[in-house]
């Protein structure tokens, strides 16, 4: 029992990173049992069709009209209810459940991807390619069968490229910089954007932006949040938006005012999300997103 109560100390160090320890407690046997149970459930959620995905609104700032969403994935658990995407990704990359589970949902953002696209270009309402961001693990990444998976996906959904974000974390990138950015290079020839998720609060370098097809940053809602408050809070986004002079599209997270709303417009932030547009909802055909601006001088949410 000794080396098992170890073992368990010593996997609770592990999920608070590098360089920590952990003394064992007996909570920690309940709290081993409650993680497999998950972990044996998450095995069948996607035969049960436990999972499902919602959709939150990104915006163009400067015109108010939709450019996208970012596509989320939840778990509606039968005994425990919604189960947080905290709790469960990490089961799921550890077990690597992640790479059926990532195959299955950027399947099924394409077909949505798809079908928004063809409803939205004959409405006349898209000025622009409509696009859709996924997030990717590094264990998916670097699973050899990825970048085939993602032609086959293309190709039976009759998807561009153009209408795909990959959305990756900065930690990602200081794992095999090589290897990821031949990956990377490919999804970029076949037309799908990058964009670095929570940019600011990880590995934040300017020499993997350079060697790096990135497109995109997204502004950690933590910085959005303090930013009218906080003059090193609006410093640090001022800086990251400076960043544009290299190519790279902005996307403010997190946008719950409309205070913050003018500020990022005044900064120069090409895009935004958060609750101010609208929460993460399942996909619906009435096209209620994209009807009418989301913001004419001041946001308009009366819609969501």
């Amino acid at each position: 029992t000794i080396f098992r109560d170890a073992d368990t100390a010593m996997y609770r160090a592990k999920t608070k990173g590098r360089a920590c320890y952990e003394v064992f407690d007996h909570t920690m046997h309940l709290q081993a049992f409650n993680r497999l149970q998950l972990e044996n459930d998450l095995r069948h959620a996607l035969d049960r069709e436990e999972l499902f995905i919602c959709y939150q609104p990104i915006v163009n700032l400067e015109t108010g009209q939709l450019k996208g969403f970012e596509a989320l994935l939840r778990w509606q658990h039968p005994r425990r209810g919604l189960v947080s995407p905290v709790e469960f990704i990490p089961i799921a990359e550890e077990t690597q459940l992640i790479i059926p589970i990532g195959l299955w949902l950027l399947k099924n953002v394409a077909q949505q991807t798809k079908l928004w696209q063809q409803q939205w270009a004959a409405s006349g309402h898209l000025v622009s390619p409509l696009t859709v961001s996924v997030n990717v693990s590094a264990l998916q990444l670097k699973d050899e069968m990825f970048i085939h998976a993602v032609d086959n996906i293309l190709q039976e959904v009759g998807l561009g490229g153009i209408h795909l974000t990959i959305e990756l974390t900065e930690s990602i990138l200081i794992e095999d910089l090589e290897a990821i950015g031949a990956i990377l290079n490919q999804l970029r020839d076949r037309a799908l954007s990058i964009s670095i998720d929570d940019f600011g609060t990880g590995y934040s370098s300017l020499s993997y932006l350079c060697s790096l097809p990135i497109t995109a940053l997204k502004i950690d809602k933590s910085f959005i949040n303090r930013m009218l408050q906080s003059q090193r809070n609006r410093r640090i986004v001022e800086t990251i938006l400076t960043l544009k002079q290299l190519g790279l599209h902005s996307i403010a997270e997190g946008i719950e005012t409309n205070e913050q709303l003018q500020l990022l417009k005044v900064l120069g932030c090409t895009y935004g999300q958060g609750y101010l547009f609208g929460k993460p909802e399942r996909a619906t055909v009435d096209q209620k997103w994209v009807n009418q601006p989301y913001f004419n001088g001041t946001a308009n949410t009366e819609h969501h």
